[in-house]
């Protein structure tokens, strides 16, 4: 068990320091991940990266363009 403290002394730290832990950003690229397995197929990088803003909830259609109808 020392040995897994001493290794993970940095991450156990900040986290009592700041409150913040990478379970957002964890979260994140597992949903990126799923969108990746149920893709399989886009021809085209805009499409694909479309289809994960999309699926995270952050598309910025003033950034993108106008929305699809």
């Amino acid at each position: 068990m020392a040995r897994t403290l001493v290794q993970w002394r940095e991450p156990i730290l900040a986290w009592h320091t700041t409150g913040h832990t990478s379970g957002p950003i964890e979260g994140l690229n597992s949903l990126i991940k799923k969108v990746k397995r149920i893709a399989t197929g886009f021809r085209s990088f805009p499409n694909y990266r479309l289809r994960i803003l999309l699926a995270c909830g952050g598309c910025n259609w003033d950034l993108l363009g106008t929305p699809p109808r």
